[in-house]
């Protein structure tokens, strides 16, 4: 199980909170759920959550960050949680439409990189 940093602070992605949250140490559901995990995020809420940011559309911004949001902390994925709740905020405060776009696409951002660590858990699962 590892971890794949992309600096000192949150992680991108920490197999070991995913693997107590599987339980049994078992590589086949860690597999699949990864694979779900990385389908789910780059196929459906990713973009989504763009599409959503170009028309700003704040009731969406936030749904899509909340759903981001809680399947980051069962990864593991901490900079994604961070950048989701940065979002929610955005999505549900007063601030500007560049706020919100800003926040989405700070998302949007580390959701890359935790979809690239993602890629490269697999390939070692």
């Amino acid at each position: 199980m590892g971890r794949f940093p992309l600096s000192p602070e949150p992680a991108v992605l920490n197999l070991k909170i995913l693997a107590e949250f599987l339980g049994d140490g078992d590589a086949m559901p860690l597999r699949a759920y990864l694979d779900l995990f990385r389908r789910t995020i780059a196929d459906d809420l990713v973009p989504r959550l763009v599409v959503a940011s170009q028309t700003d559309a704040p009731e969406q911004l936030f749904y899509l960050a909340h759903c981001l949001k809680g399947l980051a902390a069962h990864a593991g994925a901490d900079q994604m949680v961070e950048a989701s709740r940065a979002l929610e905020k955005a999505a549900r405060g007063s601030v500007t439409p560049e706020a919100r776009q800003a926040a989405a696409t700070e998302l949007t951002r580390v959701a890359a990189l935790t979809i690239a660590a993602v890629d490269h858990a697999l390939v070692d699962a």
